[in-house]
């Protein structure tokens, strides 16, 4: 697959673009993104929130009862992210997509900006409190 593709860009013309079958270092790579283009699981919303993330989510159509379309539904509702479901993709949409999304920056902004008001960062202390109600 990389090698395919790797006839099909002139990467010596695009240094910004690295093309690799598996990351191991995902923190690193999505901190370094202005856009991160992924699936909708809920770890990757979760990172994509508190990184506060711009991002394109193409949900996985096939998972269960179709939760990754309704957890990036959740952050394309909140001017968060972009939905893109993968029925509707197109290397030419996408394209278009992101080239648009680079030429407006603040929107770029706006969407991470936004992502990370909605992350959850207190799970431990909500988990504790609701196990301290059970206990009482």
């Amino acid at each position: 697959m990389i090698d395919e593709l790797n006839n099909e860009i002139d990467l010596s013309q695009n240094k910004n673009v690295m093309l690799r079958e598996y990351i191991d270092d995902m923190d690193v790579c999505m901190s370094a993104a202005d856009i991160v283009i992924c699936r909708a699981g809920a770890s990757t919303i979760s990172e994509l929130q508190v990184m506060g993330k711009a991002s394109v989510l193409i949900p996985y159509p096939y998972a269960a009862e179709n939760h990754q379309y309704f957890n990036a539904k959740d952050l394309a509702d909140s001017n968060a992210a972009i939905l893109i479901e993968e029925k509707d993709l197109s290397g030419e949409k996408l394209i278009s997509l992101i080239d648009l999304l680079i030429s407006n920056m603040d929107k770029v902004r706006e969407y991470g900006e936004n992502a990370k008001k909605m992350a959850v960062t207190d799970a431990s202390k909500r988990i504790t409190d609701c196990l301290c109600e059970i206990v009482k």
